[in-house]
């Protein structure tokens, strides 16, 4: 069913469309959030914005359109040397803590969210092949990368895809301290099926690679 869309809403009203258990919690349901209640739900904020019970009006929880195309079973993309770019040096400033992606378009796919996974002093580049998500062509994914900083320095966030012509951006965020970009990108028509990947990266605001950091992941699309 549709949530109302005037009047009085309430935490039970959600937790009886979208699902969850008792206690509840307001931050269970930012669309980003591991467990999942409102994953692809237009209009609901991520991690980082302000969730409020008016979010919520006129919202459903997302059906899975898989079109009879079932996913195969996952796999990793392999990742070898330092892929594209290098990270710094530094990464007691600032640093990515994580990202998290999801296929708006459907329910039945692997997808992933190790927000929050890495602290200071975390390596410079990481590799996740493990964490994979997948995704046909024309379907739309988000993708979001968060970083944490010890300050409020001037700072670029940047995400990356990689569809087997070398990496594209797809979104970029200058911000002061400790914030999360959140981008929805749709696979363009015709995408081959292979493993390809996601990129997310931070850097100072000037471009300074000695203090950037970088985490890529895998994408599978068939």
């Amino acid at each position: 069913m549709v949530l109302q869309s005037t009047g009085a809403i309430s935490f039970g009203n959600i937790q009886t469309e979208f699902g969850g258990t008792n206690p509840i919690n307001l931050s269970e349901y930012y669309q980003n959030n591991a467990s999942g209640y409102t994953n692809g739900v237009s209009g609901i904020p991520n991690t980082l914005s302000q969730i409020k019970l008016s979010n919520f009006y006129g919202k459903s929880k997302r059906t899975n359109i898989a079109n009879g195309n079932t996913p195969p079973s996952p796999v990793s993309t392999v990742f070898t040397g330092t892929y594209v770019w290098v990270g710094g040096s530094t990464t007691n400033y600032e640093w990515i803590t994580g990202c998290s992606s999801d296929n708006l378009s459907r329910t039945d796919v692997s997808k992933f969210n190790n927000i929050w996974s890495q602290g200071q002093y975390r390596a410079g580049v990481i590799y996740y092949p493990e964490l994979i998500l997948q995704a046909r062509a024309e379907e739309t994914i988000s993708f979001s990368v968060h970083i944490n900083t010890t300050g409020p320095d001037y700072e670029h966030i940047r995400a990356w895809i990689n569809l087997g012509a070398g990496y594209y951006q797809i979104g970029d965020l200058w911000t002061y301290g400790s914030s999360q970009l959140n981008v929805n990108y749709q696979i363009p028509q015709g995408t081959p099926a292979g493993n390809y990947a996601l990129c997310g990266m931070n850097d100072y605001g000037y471009g300074d690679g000695s203090y950037r950091s970088v985490n890529y992941y895998s994408l599978q699309i068939w």
